[in-house]
C-alpha cells in the first residue's frame, strides 16, 4: 500500500465528525465517545520534525537535521480536509534550529537560527510556499515569534553581548524595528504573545529558575514587570495564547501544572484546570480560541498525550499509531495539528 493511501485513509478517519447524540432508555441525552485521533508518518525518518503551524485554511510542519551528510530541512503541508503532502524547503547551508512558530490569516513565520545568526521563513498559505526573509540585524538566535495581524509580528531574538532582544515587522519579515533590549536580558525566554500591535507578554526563566514576567503597551518601547502572589510558586510559564488584554498559558509549580488565565495582560491570574504529566517534561497548548485549545506531551515519558480543552474542562483524548510523545501542537480556527518526532496528526478544536 503505498503513502499516500495511508495518508488519505489516516486522515479520512481523523475527519469524522462527532457522532450524534444517542437517547438513553430514561430519555437523557449521551455523548458518543471522540473519535480516535490517528497519526500518520513523516516522510523523512532521518529528519525528525521540530515546528508547526495552522493558518486558517492549511497547517504547515518543517524539521531540520544534521545527521546527513549536509544540513538538511523537511516540511509537509495540508488542507483543513485532506492528506499531508510535501512542502519544498529552503535549502540550508548550515544545520538550522527552529526554536517558535506563529501565524496569521494565511501565513506563518518560523524562527531559529543557524551557524550565522538568526533564521526567519515565512510559509504562504495561499501559494503553498516556504522561503527565507530578512531577520533583524545582527541577532545570533531567535527565541520566540508572536504573530497578531496580517503581516504582523514580534519577535525575540539574542546578540552577542546584547542579551534579549525584541523586534516587530509589519510586513511579514520584509523588514524590521531597531531592536530594543529586554529586561533581564540574559533570563531564558520560555513564551510569548501578542494581543495587539502594542499589549504583549513575555515569561523568563532566570538563572535562578525564578519566572520574570514583563509586559508592553507601547509595542515593545517599554517594559513592565508583573508580580503577585498567584505566580511568586510559578517554575515555568509557557504556551502563552493572547487576544487583547486576555491571555491562556501553561504553569507550574510545586502541586503541579495548571492551565492559567489572566484578563489582564498578566497583572491578575485565574489557576483553571490541573492535570498531570511525566517528570522533566512540558506540555504543549495551542488554542483556536481562548476557550477551545489542545494540550499535548507525554504522561510517562515515552508515549503520547492529548486533551481537549472546551471551557474550562479537559477530556483526555485516545490516539492511534502515534508512536511518541506529541512535541509540538498548532491551531487553526478550524483544525488542529500536532508533530512526534517522526508522526504527524490532526483533531477538530
Amino acid at each position: 500500500m503505498s503513502r499516500a493511501s495511508n495518508h488519505a485513509r489516516s486522515w479520512a478517519s481523523v475527519a469524522v465528525a462527532l457522532a450524534a447524540l444517542v437517547l438513553s432508555s430514561c430519555g437523557a441525552p449521551a455523548v458518543a465517545p471522540l473519535p480516535l485521533v490517528s497519526g500518520v508518518p513523516s516522510i523523512s525518518i532521518t529528519v525528525p520534525l521540530t515546528s508547526i503551524g495552522c493558518t486558517k485554511s492549511r497547517c504547515v510542519a518543517l524539521g531540520t537535521s544534521n545527521m546527513d551528510v549536509a544540513a538538511s530541512a523537511v516540511g509537509e503541508s495540508r488542507a483543513v480536509r485532506g492528506g499531508w503532502t510535501t512542502l519544498t524547503t529552503p535549502v540550508p547551508t548550515s544545520t538550522v534550529t527552529l526554536q517558535g512558530t506563529s501565524c496569521w490569516a494565511q501565513t506563518c513565520l518560523f524562527v531559529g537560527q543557524d551557524a550565522t545568526g538568526d533564521v526567519v521563513w515565512r510559509y504562504d498559505g495561499s501559494t503553498n510556499e516556504l522561503s527565507a526573509v530578512s531577520t533583524p540585524v545582527r541577532g545570533t538566535a531567535e527565541q520566540a515569534v508572536s504573530c497578531y495581524a496580517i503581516l504582523s509580528c514580534a519577535t525575540i531574538d539574542d546578540a552577542t553581548g546584547v542579551g534579549n532582544r525584541f523586534e516587530t515587522t509589519s510586513d511579514g519579515g520584509v523588514t524590521w524595528s531597531t531592536p530594543v533590549t529586554m529586561p533581564q536580558p540574559a533570563d531564558a525566554i520560555r513564551s510569548l504573545a501578542c494581543g495587539s500591535p502594542l499589549d504583549c507578554i513575555v515569561a523568563m526563566t532566570s538563572s535562578n529558575d525564578f519566572i520574570d514576567i514583563y509586559v508592553t503597551f507601547d509595542g515593545g518601547n517599554t517594559w513592565t514587570q508583573r508580580t503577585s502572589s498567584t505566580t511568586a510558586g510559578w517554575e515555568t510559564l509557557t504556551s502563552l495564547t493572547c487576544r487583547e488584554l486576555v491571555c491562556l498559558g501553561v504553569a507550574h509549580e510545586q502541586s503541579g501544572w495548571h492551565i492559567v488565565r489572566t484578563k489582564t495582560l498578566g497583572r491578575t491570574w485565574s489557576v483553571k484546570s490541573a492535570f498531570t504529566i511525566a517528570v522533566n517534561t512540558s506540555p504543549i497548548l495551542a488554542c483556536s480560541t481562548l476557550t477551545h485549545c489542545a494540550l499535548g506531551g507525554t504522561k510517562d515519558g515515552s508515549s503520547p498525550w492529548l486533551a481537549s480543552y472546551d471551557d474550562g474542562v479537559l477530556t483526555s483524548r485516545k490516539t492511534t499509531y502515534v508512536p511518541s510523545p506529541i512535541l509540538q501542537l498548532a491551531c487553526g480556527p478550524k483544525v488542529c495539528a500536532g508533530i512526534g518526532v517522526t508522526t504527524l496528526l490532526s483533531l477538530r478544536p
